[in-house]
């Protein structure tokens, strides 16, 4: 395992709450008393608070959200007017083992419509209402209005966590997220908190430091000691968020001992394992990073485009039902109906490679982990868009382009993972070798992206053809 990267997904995880509101603990006790006791990461969002934002009301983001196409700051149904998420993070490859939702609906979901549009079929877990969906996860109608999301779509732990009775879960968390949860109230708008109790140690810490090179921590060989002894004590990390006219975060890392080791580290030692993680947002370069008594802090601002990278990270599964199609809005039927979600869904997919493309332009001078991991999770976006009445073509096409965006991930970070934990040679024939795999990656991934974008432009072309309107 590797601290690293556990760290780094901590703390991006952290910083992945963004949303904001009022959530006193009384507004979400209901749906923590549905969580599995086992999480270790849980989040807190008051979606309707988010969205009534003056950043939210500025930004459209109710428009956006009840849309089936647009690029919006979270995937949830645009009826949710809360949502909690748990999940069982394994220390042993950063990788989530499973994730839990369950959001307060303003209306019912019709779970037959969710199973036929997401090509999936209904199913039972005891009297409750099941949908099986095709992108691995299944949604259970725990109540009227309550919505159940699991994810991966195993069903015998699917149905032993939907059929157990609900309980105060929020008082059988771990000791750490417990205390997260009873914090949050009127003047904690969005919360989010991981557990990292006893996941490394400092002997642990102190071999991975020996054995790999950290930029933020040259010249501090004599220091090694003392900032393993704090590392290896981590307890969690925790970040509310506000949303107002911008979005600003305010998270710590809790330590058993007393942190003032990492003062003179704390900010480029946290960029630097965000990045290798490849979770770094451009944001985070001017957020504020201390480290008094036991705990690291960490604020600033976050632009939009950040919000929605961070909300990423715990992006529940949802029903590409849950948005409404332009054909649907407009009452357009057949042939019409067709050139509508047809023009929509290819705008999406052009306007996401574009994007991305300029993010991998960007990458020339920093770590490109961090711009593949947004490339493979917007790979995954394109291919959970609704494909109802959109061209089959247009379809085909977009698969491909999913496949070659994950094609552009793997070129952008293959052997630079491992180069970071190379040993041989001096240090700066291990950074020549670094920079020169870094070029050489790059390169492959913007002519993938090359590829993409003629392909798009001839589909664009087909299409204007095939429909008489502008793609």
């Amino acid at each position: 395992m590797s601290f690293v990267r556990l760290i780094a997904r901590a703390c991006y995880m952290l910083s992945v709450v963004l949303l904001l509101s009022r959530p006193a603990l009384a507004d979400f006790k209901g749906l923590l008393g549905r969580l599995p006791v086992d999480a270790n990461a849980l989040v807190l969002i008051d979606v309707a608070a988010m969205l009534d934002s003056p950043l939210g009301v500025n930004e459209g983001w109710k428009a956006k959200l009840a849309s089936a196409y647009e690029r919006k700051p979270l995937v949830i149904p645009p009826d949710a007017s809360r949502v909690v998420m748990a999940a069982q993070i394994d220390p042993s490859n950063v990788g989530t083992v499973w994730a839990v939702s369950v959001m307060d609906l303003a209306k019912p979901l019709a779970l037959d419509s969710i199973a036929t549009n997401e090509g999936g079929y209904l199913d039972q877990f005891g009297r409750l209402p099941v949908a099986w969906s095709r992108i691995d996860a299944y949604f259970v109608q725990l109540d009227p209005l309550v919505l159940g999301a699991v994810w991966p779509a195993n069903r015998q732990f699917a149905s032993k966590w939907a059929t157990r009775k609900p309980g105060e879960s929020v008082g059988r968390l771990s000791v750490y997220l417990n205390n997260a949860a009873l914090a949050a109230g009127t003047d904690t708008p969005v919360l989010m908190a991981m557990d990292l109790q006893d996941v490394t140690s400092a002997s642990k810490v102190r071999r991975r430091l020996a054995s790999e090179t950290f930029t933020s921590l040259e010249g501090k060989t004599d220091s090694f000691d003392a900032i393993s002894q704090v590392l290896g004590g981590i307890r969690g990390v925790t970040l509310r968020v506000a949303i107002g006219a911008e979005a600003t975060g305010k998270g710590v890392v809790d330590f058993e001992r007393d942190a003032t080791a990492l003062a003179s580290v704390a900010k480029p030692l946290l960029l630097e394992l965000l990045s290798r993680s490849g979770t770094l947002v451009e944001d985070f370069e001017d957020w504020q990073v201390a480290a008094r008594g036991k705990q690291v802090s960490f604020e600033g601002k976050l632009s939009t485009e950040g919000l929605r990278r961070l909300l990423s990270v715990v992006d529940p599964p949802v029903p590409n039902a849950i948005g409404q199609s332009p054909a649907a809005r407009s009452g357009a039927r057949g042939k019409e109906a067709q050139a509508l979600a047809s023009q929509q869904y290819f705008k999406t997919v052009k306007e996401t490679v574009e994007q991305l493309e300029k993010g991998t332009r960007a990458g020339r001078g920093g770590v490109l982990s961090d711009v593949a991991t947004w490339i493979k999770r917007d790979a995954s976006e394109i291919s959970r868009l609704p494909i109802l009445n959109v061209d089959p073509a247009l379809t085909k096409c977009a698969a491909e382009v999913s496949s070659r965006l994950n094609d552009a991930a793997r070129a952008m970070t293959e052997g630079i993972t491992q180069m970071y934990g190379r040993t041989a040679g001096t240090p700066e024939e291990r950074a020549k070798a670094l920079r020169e795999k870094r070029g050489k990656s790059l390169s492959q991934a913007e002519e993938i992206f090359k590829n993409i974008k003629a392909d798009l432009e001839k589909t664009g072309i087909e299409l204007t053809t095939r429909y008489k309107v502008e793609f």
